[in-house]
């Protein structure tokens, strides 16, 4: 292996650290060039002799690299110094460097995103869906107990869970005579029919969505989510078009299928209710405390 070198990574931290060592003495070269007397000198637009100070293009320039990298190691250097160093060792590129930086950016803002939609549940400041409802569809937060990591751990909740004895507690409202379409995954379909059979709904089918890509799983590398359907007395329904598989490629986490809802609408009459709903939906009504994800 060459030397400075390690795991095949060429070491660039070390050439950008004392490259940017300089990079005080360059700032006032160009503050300096900018607090000129105008009877110094006189430069047209057009003027190229005398080109506009730029610290970050000629640092890059120095080093043979991009402006982009030399913007991403300053980042790197300022915010992670630990990170930095394994940069300089030649242990972490300064793309991957950081890359995991920036996603640890985003977790942690969705982590106090998450906390704060937490504070508003508590302070019960959500407004209860008004009246009763014909068909009801819900999506409920599973308590999945899992950091929220948007690239590793996808099955894991980017908004607030709720465990099982907290969602037996909702009261649905529902009329006497209801469709309830209720979404699961694997890990929670038997919770999926206690919750049906405590909200008195009588279990009729299970829809299941392929969604085309092929996802995580510790067993199975699972594809697919499921949508149990479950009446409360004799709700319309006229259907002899749909089957009981959806195809469609999924979206973003905990987002449904268009042609679910366009199933939906045309299978089914009466008022409509999307709980835990992240989406803001024509003919519908919605309740929860991020309607306005999507």
């Amino acid at each position: 292996m060459r030397p400075g070198r390690k795991n095949g990574i060429k070491p660039d931290g070390w050439k950008i650290e004392l490259e940017l060592g300089n990079k005080q003495d360059l700032l006032e070269i160009g503050k300096q060039k900018q607090i000129r007397k105008p009877m110094d000198f006189v430069l047209s637009k057009n003027d190229k002799t005398d080109p506009p100070h730029n610290t970050q293009k000629i640092i890059a320039e120095s080093l043979g690299m991009s402006t982009g990298k030399v913007a991403q190691a300053e980042l790197v250097r300022t915010k992670a110094p630990g990170v930095w160093e394994l940069v300089k060792a030649g242990e972490e590129t300064v793309g991957g460097a950081y890359q995991k930086i920036k996603k640890e950016e985003k977790v942690a803002k969705r982590k106090e995103e998450i906390e704060e939609q937490k504070k508003v549940i508590e302070k019960e400041e959500l407004q209860k869906p008004n009246g009763l409802f014909d068909v009801i569809v819900i999506d409920p937060p599973w308590n999945y107990g899992r950091e929220y990591d948007p690239e590793a751990s996808r099955v894991a909740s980017p908004y607030p869970e709720m465990s099982q004895e907290e969602l037996l507690k909702i009261e649905l409202p529902a009329k006497n005579d209801c469709v309830l379409f209720l979404w699961t995954t694997h890990k929670f379909i038997w919770d999926a029919k206690e919750l049906m059979d405590k909200w008195g709904f009588i279990y009729k089918a299970c829809l299941v969505w392929d969604k085309e890509k092929m996802g995580m799983g510790a067993w199975l590398r699972m594809q697919c989510e499921f949508c149990l359907i479950g009446i409360k007395g004799k709700p319309f329904w006229n259907n002899t078009t749909y089957r009981d598989i959806i195809t469609e490629a999924r979206r973003e986490h905990s987002r449904k299928p268009e042609s679910f809802y366009k199933m939906v609408e045309e299978i089914t009459v009466g008022r409509k209710l999307d709980y835990f709903s992240r989406e803001i939906r024509k003919g519908w009504e919605v309740f929860g405390n991020d309607t306005n994800k999507f």
